[in-house]
């Protein structure tokens, strides 16, 4: 029977945890656990949570071997702009909200250029970026739907005291913080200036 239930992060794992399960430190580094305690802590079930960064990777060596020039490009620049983060931040693995982050900038490019494409009559071009932004796509997390959205944002208004649209930063630095990149940054402003003004 399961008493209890803790999802640990990297490194968040003991090694003492870990003894006799023949899982490596190595494995232990490179993984996202979920421990759950069974019978009095007599036994221990982990289930591997892949990163973004190694789901991408593996993707960009299929993509390889699979000879699509298109998809291992896209990922090919995509691997480049992780590697950027991995250094700046000196950073072992990237977790993925900055894996997400990466791929929201990759998402907005695309966009902007698609639109800019379209406006100039150059429709190939265009295609080629919607073509790329559907590979992108794939890796961000579920659109979180406008009712869900705006619950969070009334209660996060609720909860921190805001009285006005001077509030508007520290109000979206909370709601930002709690979406996991499941919406996007102009969408959740535009409903968080919309919130504030009827204060």
């Amino acid at each position: 029977m399961i008493e209890s239930v803790r999802r640990d992060a990297i490194y968040g794992v003991s090694t003492q945890e870990f003894k006799g399960l023949g899982v490596s430190d190595h494995f232990k580094r490179r993984h996202k656990w979920r421990l759950y305690v069974v019978d009095n802590r007599k036994s221990l079930i982990g289930e591997v949570h892949m990163l973004l960064e190694e789901r991408i990777s593996q993707d960009y060596v299929q993509a390889m071997k699979a000879r699509d020039s298109f998809s291992s490009s896209v990922l090919s620049f995509l691997r480049a702009q992780i590697k950027n983060v991995k250094v700046d931040k000196r950073l072992e693995l990237v977790p993925d909200e900055e894996v997400i982050t990466v791929l929201k900038k990759q998402v907005k490019q695309r966009q902007d250029s698609i639109t800019q494409f379209k406006a100039g009559g150059r429709v190939d071009l265009a295609e080629k970026e919607e073509k790329e932004l559907v590979i992108l796509k794939k890796y961000l997390p579920p659109e979180m739907s406008t009712e869900k959205l705006k619950s969070i944002i009334e209660e996060v208004v609720s909860t921190s005291g805001a009285v006005s649209i001077k509030d508007m930063g520290r109000v979206m630095k909370d709601v930002l913080g709690r979406l996991g990149g499941q919406a996007d940054n102009q969408t959740v402003g535009a409903l968080v200036k919309e919130r504030l003004s009827k204060i």
